[in-house]
């Protein structure tokens, strides 16, 4: 079950100011936003933060292909320095993809960048990953790595962070939430995991564990060989060139965006 918000949340108290570190989850990949970017789960729960306070400024530091440790040394001074009352950090998946470092290591970085941000007097939120297995079997062997994660992640709560336990719901590894590569949430699996968040910061959010009226039927979980031509193998080539999808790239949205409330009534969901 996600943890519960503190009794006296921070952020309360005074101006919003909410910044996000991460991977390609983070900034948003495959929640298209019609213009050629992305909306993504932190601008979604960027607008919770805005509706329920008004007006909130928002900085998106991820980036994709990042390991724990590339969020760490290229995304943390940025955090620190723009002061956030509220941080969300997620990070992990690539490092367990790419079988480099070991989980005791990914969770020594979290936990640097969780306490790092605490000792700002940011609130800190993050998220446990779901188990992808499910949806790929070729990640199968993966499946202890993630358990592992996710057990280290949970312990984080013992150090004042919001840890929302999303892979304890069984609707998180439901494909209709999940993009064609099956590794990144769709615009719908971006709503959920913004809902949970806030859910968990103790903002008004839907019922974001609820399941499907209906189980997914074999079309929702797409084409095997479809998917290993468009997804696998591009992976596949990029690792063996020593590429990771980021190269190049740099953070969406480094510096303060105001969202406010009023803007968000005329625009859609």
């Amino acid at each position: 079950m996600p943890a519960p918000a503190p009794e006296s949340f921070p952020i309360l108290a005074g101006p919003v100011r909410y910044a996000a570190l991460g991977d390609s989850s983070t900034e948003g990949m495959c929640d298209p936003d019609g213009n050629g970017g992305w909306i993504g789960w932190s601008q979604r729960l960027a607008e919770h933060l805005a509706t329920a306070h008004g007006e909130v400024q928002w900085a998106n530091l991820a980036v994709r292909g990042l390991t724990s440790r590339e969020v760490l040394t290229t995304q943390l001074p940025e955090a620190v320095a723009l002061r956030p009352t509220v941080a969300t950090v997620f990070a992990g998946m690539n490092d367990l993809l790419r079988f480099v470092r070991p989980v005791d290591e990914v969770l020594d970085d979290l936990s640097v960048m969780h306490r790092t941000l605490l000792a700002t007097g940011a609130t800190v939120a993050t998220l446990t990953l779901p188990d992808l297995s499910e949806l790929i079997s070729l990640v199968r062997p993966l499946r202890a790595r993630v358990q592992a994660l996710n057990d280290g992640i949970r312990s984080f709560a013992d150090d004042g962070v919001v840890v929302v336990d999303i892979a304890a719901y069984d609707v998180s590894t439901d494909p209709r939430l999940w993009a064609d590569d099956r590794l990144h949430a769709n615009a719908a699996g971006h709503r959920r995991i913004a809902d949970a968040l806030a859910d968990g910061l103790g903002l008004p959010a839907g019922d974001w564990g609820a399941q499907f009226d209906a189980p997914p039927g074999p079309e929702d979980f797409g084409d095997d060989r479809e998917w290993n031509r468009t997804h696998l193998l591009p992976w596949l080539g990029r690792r063996l060139r020593g590429h990771a999808s980021g190269d190049g790239l740099t953070a969406r949205h480094p510096d303060w965006t105001t969202i406010r409330a009023a803007d968000l009534d005329a625009t859609p969901a």
